[in-house]
């Protein structure tokens, strides 16, 4: 089959980059995701998401850091503001 296997660089049709493992052609692994608006995830993926550690930058300044569980930031982890103060150890009262 055709699918992505090992480490390289994938940029879609509308402008995100993926740079890192894959897997059955998905992103599987360490990689480093960056959207058309700004935000880049440095960490984990599994089957394509957001899986285990990893920090998001956002495109606003704000950073996460810490566990994210099918492409989305986890309670067990820390949101930062643009300045690098934490906001709230409690990331999804921030989402």
């Amino acid at each position: 089959d055709n699918k992505f296997h090992g480490n390289g660089t994938y940029t879609s049709a509308y402008g995100e980059k993926y740079e890192g493992e894959f897997s059955e052609g998905r992103y599987s692994g360490k990689g480093v995701r960056s959207t058309p608006d700004g935000n880049v995830y440095v960490g984990s993926f599994y089957d394509g998401e957001e899986e285990g550690y990893g920090i998001m930058y956002y495109a606003d300044g704000r950073k996460f850091e810490g566990e994210f569980s099918e492409g989305f930031p986890t309670t067990n982890g820390k949101l930062y503001d643009s300045q690098g103060i934490l906001i709230t150890p409690d990331p999804s009262e921030e989402f």
